[in-house]
């Protein structure tokens, strides 16, 4: 990501003035870059290792004389993170030996940028979802296989679904996802955009909402009203016994495609 700064012109000979600008990280000194003149007003520093950083600005003008000063902090957080049941799980799991088993928090670790592409790379196993997962942003979920990597939203209450893709460049793919039983339509996954590829969505359900069985969430494995799922697999997901009717129990596709996909025994 880049950090840019100004300084107040305000009683500062600007053509005059030396602007010295000195961007640290955990301490130590990344750059110290001296600007002369109105070119100095600004300072931009693409910052690719993770880190907290503080960004301080210093000015004098052709008397010497110290005009201005200014810092700032941010924190720049990784482009791709690791989840494992064999990492230490060091934060910000930007290794794979640093890698973590809570994959909500390797996704909340990521960087937040829509601008730029990220990463989350997701070792054979099964995870516990803590949280729901929305990808509006060009998120890629990498799994190894979709029987190998199981993502399981059993613990999520009956108000979140375990995923929803808003990005066109939101991806998962090589995975499964399961146990998300609620009361919205795309129990498992929900998705206007994106892509699915090789993901397996099995035994998601639903439950009554505001105990009226007329309720029709519908899609219980995937809703899709936009976006790809490409040699995926939809099957065993259940709608709750007391629905009269529940539109597309496996797969509701009111828009997007569904493309070389096996859905079955919903």
């Amino acid at each position: 990501g880049a950090i840019v700064a100004g300084v107040s012109q305000e009683g500062l000979e600007v053509a005059e003035a030396t602007f010295t600008w000195t961007l640290t990280r955990a301490g130590e000194t990344v750059e110290v870059k001296e600007i002369f003149g109105e070119d100095g007003l600004s300072y931009a520093y693409t910052a690719k290792v993770f880190g907290d950083y503080t960004l301080t600005l210093s000015a004098t003008d052709g008397l010497g004389t110290l005009e201005a000063d200014s810092a700032e902090t941010f924190t720049v957080s990784p482009t791709e993170v690791y989840v494992s049941n064999e990492g230490r799980g060091e934060f910000p799991y930007d290794e794979p030996a640093k890698a973590t088993s809570d994959f909500c928090a390797a996704v909340a670790a990521l960087w937040q940028d829509v601008g730029s592409t990220t990463v989350v790379h997701v070792a054979a196993g099964e995870y516990a979802m803590t949280g729901p997962v929305a990808l509006g942003m060009p998120v890629r979920v990498l799994g190894a296989g979709r029987d190998s990597t199981v993502l399981n939203a059993a613990a999520l209450p009956n108000t979140q679904r375990a995923f929803t893709l808003t990005h066109a460049d939101a991806v998962l793919s090589d995975l499964g996802v399961t146990g998300a039983t609620n009361v919205l339509a795309g129990s498992g996954i929900n998705m206007t955009a994106g892509t699915l590829c090789d993901v397996r969505s099995f035994g998601n359900g639903t439950k009554m909402l505001n105990g009226d069985s007329r309720a029709v969430p519908g899609g219980v494995g995937l809703w899709m009203s936009g976006g790809l799922a490409t040699n995926c697999v939809i099957e065993a997901n259940v709608a709750m016994a007391s629905y009269g009717q529940t539109s597309g129990v496996g797969l509701r596709l009111p828009g997007g495609w569904a493309v070389d996909c096996v859905i079955r025994r919903n």
